[in-house]
């Protein structure tokens, strides 16, 4: 019973550490529009989402921010917004352009547009239930 004490405090107390320790908030900027949005960080630091690109805040450019290289525009894939969503472990990115649901991928600043997405037909089979 004792060791489970002793283990139990110092798992408790190592959480208190851990819960104290402050965070160190950075501003990433924007490119160029009045906000923008953190949506997803890898375990390296590099961080994705979307910004305003205009003073109206019309549209919205995806882009990866990382402590080297600060906040790069990826562009769109011709419409006028687009949205990183996430970021793997090698820095690639997905996310989505406004461009007739398109799905889009970022891999060692090469853009690769994925297959349209479109609506299920009468014919496709229903998703598996959970």
């Amino acid at each position: 019973m004792l060791v489970l004490a002793v283990v139990l405090f110092a798992a408790l107390a190592s959480n208190a550490s851990a819960a104290s320790t402050p965070f160190i908030a950075i501003d990433l900027g924007t490119l160029g529009g009045p906000n923008s949005a953190a949506l997803a960080v890898n375990a390296s630091g590099q961080v994705v989402g979307y910004s305003r690109t205009t003073s109206s805040g019309a549209e919205t450019h995806a882009f990866s921010w990382t402590p080297a290289g600060g906040m790069v525009d990826l562009g769109t894939l011709g419409g006028s917004s687009s949205t990183a969503l996430a970021v793997s472990a090698s820095g690639q990115v997905v996310g989505y352009s406004d461009v007739a649901g398109n799905a889009a991928l970022r891999s060692r600043g090469h853009r690769r547009m994925g297959s349209p997405i479109s609506a299920p037909s009468a014919a496709a089979p229903a998703p598996p239930s959970r």
